[in-house]
């Protein structure tokens, strides 16, 4: 099984900071490098740690411009924040 597999299993179980350690290996050896950040963002998330969620999905959002999923996630972290209107702002932006 894959190292980013793995990481997805656990994080399905709920164990975001087991699942952290595989989707950055995953992430380190350049496989499924996109879909590894998004984890890595969402770990960082689950466990409170908003800026470092922020940081994986500004730098996913970079790479991948066109994928509504990171800057889905932006506005996730801006909720978590109470940071509402520019929460209301990247959803606007998913949209389209």
């Amino acid at each position: 099984m894959s190292l980013y597999n793995q990481g997805d299993d656990l994080y399905a179980e709920g164990k975001y900071r087991e699942a952290y350690g595989y989707f950055l290996q995953s992430y380190t050896i350049n496989v499924d490098v996109t879909d590894s950040m998004n984890y890595l963002g969402c770990c960082e998330l689950t466990l409170g740690n908003y800026e470092a969620a922020l940081d994986w999905f500004n730098r996913l959002s970079k790479l991948e411009p066109t994928w509504e999923r990171p800057i889905t996630n932006i506005g996730r972290v801006y909720l978590m924040q109470g940071r509402f209107t520019e929460a209301y702002d990247q959803f606007k932006k998913a949209i389209k």
